[in-house]
């Protein structure tokens, strides 16, 4: 959702204080979406890359705003789906895996090379107060 907003600047002019309003209209876009990850162990895994069976059980999925965008904010992650392997997929709040038993379990017990999904990432962009919901691109590590 776009916005519209005008700019005014306050500074010092040869030792006087002074406000520019700028009477140009600037559009005000939403964040692009952020890309996700598992972070744990000192270490981000992101979509496509390795992680061991213990990086993916106490790792935190999280979301990242773009490299490229340097406004600052917070993104929290407070649900997604998981899917390993061929099992079904399994709804878990909050953002950590450890919190699903069947998801440690089936973890453990996977193969070397398992596909790990996470899919349906419910996220919020925290800028200060503000809470906003944000979109967090799914994304698939492999067990390494």
């Amino acid at each position: 959702t776009a916005k519209i907003m005008t700019i005014t600047v306050s500074g010092i002019l040869n030792g006087i204080r002074r406000n520019f309003r700028v009477e140009k209209p600037y559009r005000i876009l939403d964040a692009p979406p952020g890309t996700g990850s598992i972070k744990g162990a000192g270490q981000t895994v992101k979509a496509g890359e390795t992680a061991s069976r213990e990086t993916v059980i106490n790792g935190k999925v999280a979301g990242e705003k773009p490299a490229d965008f340097f406004y600052e904010y917070n993104v929290n992650v407070k649900s997604f789906d998981i899917k390993i392997g061929s099992n079904t997929s399994i709804s878990i709040d909050g953002d950590r895996i450890s919190a699903s038993s069947s998801a440690r379990r089936i973890v453990t017990s996977a193969s070397s090379g398992t596909f790990v999904e996470i899919l349906n990432i419910v996220a919020e962009k925290q800028d200060g107060n503000v809470r906003t919901p944000y979109k967090v691109t799914p994304f698939y590590i492999k067990i390494r």
